[in-house]
């Protein structure tokens, strides 16, 4: 509950000592001063169903056994659940995992950590509530810990821990860290020394994470990641792909066209192996020259909100990264691992959007467009994710990977409209800060700094999302409001759209019936598209595209490889045409469609929000698994 008393204590009196007092014997002195003690850097996160489900993760010595044991306050643990052990990155070092199931709703539970006889601290941590009358998260990315003795990180100094013992003061009921977390960047003692350092605040407050570069370490790609905090990470969820869209029975097979397919993409035999098929995983894909489909995307409904955590690199390389900033995989294996990312997204805003009980949704990932800084903007994501965004409602999307704050305007497609996204990135964890342009100078940027370290405050209730940016100096320098527009759309309480920011007039959505597509499969597309006066309207579809049927005719090119299908003139277009994909297996990749235009004053104009970015899997369309990956990917837009 927003002001309640905080539920902690500060963070432990240790974590304000010099690096080298804490750390007197050795880069691995972690590792050494608990192997006899216990279990190491205790965390938990939100299970699959976050009001009767906890993840408990941590790290030490081989064990023989491994569990942890829980309970009501001053119920002396009568409940316990075996761990899961992987062996991680390190001189005989382990990560560990555990459920705690049937937890009452909104209540407290009394945990620890076992490895043998040896146990951690006792924890206290509550599910989620089933209803609430407000609730608060914090948010930041690019955090990182203090380090002298890591040849490859950067050193945050102090920054990093006064950012923690800021979001401990707000006292969350969660807290996201959307990537470039410990910074350990190769070295696996940086890791225990981040969970060690934090391990009051991340082992009592829910921490729900995402990948970002700098997970992609040095010679073990993101095993270090997906061994401490991935496999706490929920699976299944609202966009689920196996389950009800596919029978167990059938996953099987499936997984076996995909291995065939990424085969035949990379030049190598792979190895399949299925990962908790129970809780509706997709399944892993691990091929012997260290290639990975680990399905490292989420969803977490907290009482009224959605939150839906993305994973924006989508080079596979797992096991041969030369470094964090370094590594390159085959275009059609990261085309894969991104077409079925975007898949589920689409079948999880669309059952969230038709959900009552869920008024905001708010996806949370590393990398992302509309960036004013001089580190890279991921622009191509606007078609990507922003065209699902656009169409299903998403108030609010949260980013990192730029070492600043930003807030931009309400946008639709590459557009500032007076509803629509709100995109809020927050990179000042703590490690170090970028340059940033002012917010003068981009007519979609409200506001920017780069010159304090703080975290992002969601407090959100019924009737809005209220924002604030806290910095560890005790400043707000930003805060606003999300609200829903009498049209239902999200907009900011009290802005005002610049009349030359978009074409007065001008609106449309697109969809299309799924967002992966085998081989040669028909396309349905559906276009709304609104003028204040008749205009004529076309719309841009890729050229290795076959028009077929519909509403429109096919005419002309555009430029980058697109054609034209061309209507009448409309003052309301409701147009439906069919199309057929490429179909040779070098055609498996992205493409995009749209946008929409009107003719306006004697100018082909865009229409914002009708872009939309689809995937071609090039199988043999013919076979019974491609079949089941078809109807596979086309559930996911049904």
């Amino acid at each position: 509950m927003v002001g309640t008393p905080n539920r902690r204590g500060v963070i432990k009196a240790a974590a304000a000592m010099p690096v080298a007092s804490l750390f007197p014997k050795s880069i691995g002195s972690v590792r050494a001063e608990h192997t006899d003690s216990g279990p190491v850097g205790v965390h938990v996160a939100y299970g699959e169903n976050p009001q009767t489900t906890l993840n408990v993760g941590w790290t030490g010595p081989d064990a023989g056994s491994a569990y942890v044991e829980y309970g009501p306050a001053g119920s002396e643990f009568p409940f316990r659940s075996s761990a899961d052990v992987t062996s991680i990155p390190g001189r005989h070092w382990f990560a560990y995992d555990a459920k705690m199931n049937d937890l009452d709703p909104g209540r407290p539970v009394e945990y620890r950590a076992v490895l043998d006889d040896r146990r951690s601290e006792t924890f206290t941590v509550s599910s989620a509530p089933t209803a609430t009358d407000g609730f608060r998260v914090t948010v930041h990315a690019d955090h990182g810990v203090e380090e002298d003795r890591n040849p490859f990180s950067r050193n945050p100094g102090d920054n990093a821990r006064r950012n923690v013992q800021l979001v401990d003061a707000l006292d969350p009921d969660f807290h996201i860290c959307n990537g470039d977390i410990s910074y350990a960047d190769g070295l696996p003692e940086t890791w225990d020394r981040y969970f060690d350092r934090f391990e009051d605040f991340l082992a009592e407050t829910p921490f729900m994470t995402t990948a970002g570069n700098h997970e992609l370490e040095v010679s073990f790609g993101l095993q270090q990641y997906d061994a401490r905090l991935n496999a706490l990470m929920p699976s299944g969820g609202l966009g689920s792909l196996v389950g009800e869209t596919v029978p167990d029975q059938e996953v099987e097979e499936v997984l076996a066209a995909i291995e065939r397919l990424v085969g035949e993409l990379v030049g190598q035999k792979l190895e399949v192996r299925t990962n908790a098929l129970s809780d509706s995983r997709t399944g892993v894909l691990v091929p012997s020259g260290g290639y990975s489909l680990l399905e490292r995307w989420y969803d977490v409904r907290f009482d009224n909100a959605l939150f839906v955590g993305l994973h924006s690199d989508f080079d596979p390389c797992q096991l041969v990264a030369a470094g964090p900033q370094d590594f390159s995989c085959p275009e059609e294996l990261s085309t894969l691992i991104q077409a079925f990312q975007t898949a589920y997204l689409e079948r999880t805003l669309q059952r969230a959007d038709a959900d009552p009980r869920i008024n905001w949704m708010v996806p949370y990932f590393h990398h992302g467009p509309w960036q004013a800084s001089n580190h890279d903007s991921r622009d191509g994501l606007k078609a990507v994710w922003g065209s699902l965004f656009d169409a299903y409602n998403v108030d609010l999307v949260l980013l990192g990977h730029n070492h600043c704050y930003q807030r931009t305007t309400p946008t639709t497609g590459n557009e500032i409209t007076a509803t629509g996204v709100t995109w809020v990135t927050n990179g000042n964890g703590g490690i170090s800060h970028y340059g940033v342009d002012e917010a003068d100078e981009h007519p979609w940027l409200l506001v920017s700094d780069d010159d304090h370290y703080g975290a992002t405050v969601l407090d959100i209730d019924d009737g809005s999302i209220d924002v604030r940016y806290e910095t560890t100096d005790g400043k707000t320098l930003d805060e606003f409001s999300i609200i829903k527009a009498e049209n239902g759309r999200p907009t900011q309480r009290g802005f005002e759209l610049d009349e030359v920011a978009t074409p007065v007039g001008l609106s449309g959505r697109r969809e299309h019936d799924a967002s992966v597509y085998t081989a040669g499969s028909a396309s349905r597309i559906d276009l709304e598209a609104t003028a204040e006066e008749p205009a004529r309207f076309r719309d841009s579809i890729p050229v290795q595209w076959s028009y077929l049927a519909g509403d429109g005719e096919a005419g002309g090119f555009g430029p980058e490889d697109t054609q034209f299908v061309r209507f009448g003139r409309h003052r309301n277009l409701e147009s439906t045409y069919f199309v057929e994909a490429p179909e040779s297996l070098e055609q498996s990749r992205a493409y995009e469609f749209g946008p929409i235009e009107a003719l306006v004053d004697g100018e082909w104009t865009t229409v914002p929000g009708t872009t939309r970015t689809v995937f071609v899997l090039a199988l043999d369309t013919y076979s019974p698994a491609a079949d089941r990956i078809s109807s596979f990917a086309r559930e996911a837009g049904s």
